[in-house]
């Protein structure tokens, strides 16, 4: 679900904001508010309830409360917890219960503010919210702190546009991304790095691309470094020792186990096998 209003522009009103901190055990009490809370959890998980629907609110997340509607923690607190939280009023908004797609509301709309997500890139937002929360407690005018809160709201709507047109995209989305992982594969690479270097958050990429892929972002490197080395075994002399560092694994025996594992054959068997056919060929 996502909350939205008409215009172009965004016009929050700020109320109040903190950082919760506590140790394992903490349930959150139940409470009904007249404003909207924004929630932005920092460290452990915090189970809530919120009308009829149950979330985990993790690090990387972030929940949105409605005015008027009870919520409360759904269990006590499994580790320490800590968390980010704003109220605030969002005049002539309304929410959005159809399925996501860009349409032109959405894309005339200047707030678009999910329930809950974990798709967003949320370190840029952690850096607006640490802002308004150093300018609250300086005790910052309220004109200042509504511009730095609006901004934080613009943030998430820029990034929830680019999430929803990448759903929108389908498959094709995810195609620079696979072309990235083919020419980088035997590089050091991580989930994080490529989050960051295409603007999703890691563990909604990773999720994506096993639904539309086949195949996780490890399974997919892994694949592509095998590639790699097929070819090696067939077009060079270099040992199998040789190989394995090049195309990223600086433990060949582990690089061995891996390929046989794949090809239900040795490297070294594999390019006997393959050797003559490969040369023969017109």
């Amino acid at each position: 679900m996502l909350y939205v209003n008409n215009t172009e522009t965004i016009d929050a009103r700020f109320i109040s904001a903190g950082t919760f901190i506590h140790e394992a055990g903490w349930t959150h009490q139940r409470r009904i508010i007249d404003s909207y809370e924004l929630m932005l959890p920092i460290q452990g998980a915090v189970p809530m309830q919120v009308g009829e629907n149950a979330y985990q609110l993790k690090p990387g997340a972030l929940l949105v409360v409605p005015p008027n509607v009870p919520h409360a923690g759904a269990a006590p607190t499994a580790t320490a917890v800590r968390f980010d939280w704003f109220h605030m009023t969002l005049p002539d908004v309304h929410a959005v219960t159809e399925p996501l797609v860009i349409t032109e509301q959405i894309n005339r709309a200047g707030l678009l503010l999910p329930n809950y997500t974990d798709e967003l890139v949320m370190d840029r937002v952690y850096m607006i919210a640490t802002q308004l929360l150093d300018v609250y407690q300086a005790r910052g005018r309220q004109a200042y702190l509504q511009s730095i809160l609006n901004s934080m709201l613009y943030e998430i709507a820029m990034q929830e546009r680019i999430v929803l047109s990448k759903q929108a995209a389908g498959d094709e989305a995810l195609q620079p991304v696979q072309d990235w992982l083919r020419i980088h594969a035997r590089e050091n690479i991580n989930l994080n790095q490529i989050a960051a270097f295409f603007s999703y958050n890691p563990s909604y990429l990773s999720r994506l691309y096993k639904a539309k892929m086949h195949r996780t972002i490890g399974e997919e490197i892994e694949h592509f470094r095998l590639q790699a080395a097929e070819t090696q075994l067939l077009e060079t002399t270099k040992t199998v020792d040789q190989i394995a560092r090049s195309v990223g694994y600086d433990d060949p025996k582990y690089f061995m186990r891996l390929f046989k594992k794949h090809e239900n054959m040795t490297p070294t068997q594999f390019r006997k096998a393959y050797d003559r056919r490969h040369f023969n060929r017109a």
